[in-house]
C-alpha cells in the first residue's frame, strides 16, 4: 500500500490539497506450468482486465464495471505505434535508432528533439528534418520550447 499526500500550491499562492493517493489492488496472474502463457504478467488488477499479444506486450486493459478502456498497438520492433484511452488517441513516431521523436493527440504534439530538449505545444507544423540523433527544425516551431 502506498500512503502519500501533496498539496499544490496555485500562482495565486493558495494551497490545494490532492486526493487521497492510498490504494490496495489485487492482482491476478495466468496460472504457471510448462503449459502458461506469460504466468509473470497481471491479467488481472483491481477492477482492470488486461490484454496482451504473442510478443508479451501489453495490448490493453478493460475495466469491469464501468466499460472504460484502453488499447494499445505496437509496431513490429515493439514500440507503441498508439495508444487510445475510451477513444481518445494518441500516435507516436520514432527515428531511425528507435528514438520516440514525436507524440501527437488531443492535447496537441510533443517532439523530442534530443534528450535535453522538447518541444510542445507546437504552434505551426514541424518544419526541419530528422535524421538519426541529429534534427533540425525552424525556430517557428520551436517557439514553445522547453529546455
Amino acid at each position: 500500500m502506498r500512503q502519500r499526500s501533496f498539496a499544490l500550491i496555485q500562482p495565486s499562492t493558495q494551497a490545494v490539497t490532492q486526493k487521497k493517493t492510498t490504494y490496495t489492488f489485487a492482482y491476478a496472474y495466468n496460472p504457471s506450468g510448462a503449459t502458461s502463457i506469460r504466468p509473470h504478467a497481471p491479467s488481472h488488477i483491481g477492477l482492470r482486465t488486461y490484454s496482451d499479444d504473442a510478443d508479451g506486450n501489453q495490448t490493453g486493459w478493460t475495466h469491469d464495471t464501468d466499460g472504460t478502456r484502453r488499447a494499445i498497438t505496437w509496431d513490429d520492433e515493439n514500440r507503441i505505434q498508439n495508444n487510445a484511452d475510451n477513444g481518445q488517441t494518441k500516435d507516436y513516431k520514432y527515428d531511425d535508432k528507435g528514438q520516440r521523436m514525436i507524440k501527437r493527440g488531443p492535447q496537441g504534439e510533443t517532439v523530442y528533439v534530443n534528450q535535453f530538449q522538447v518541444a510542445s505545444r507546437i504552434l505551426c507544423k514541424f518544419d526541419g528534418w530528422l535524421s538519426g540523433s541529429n534534427v533540425r527544425a525552424s525556430s517557428k516551431a520551436m517557439r514553445r520550447s522547453i529546455g
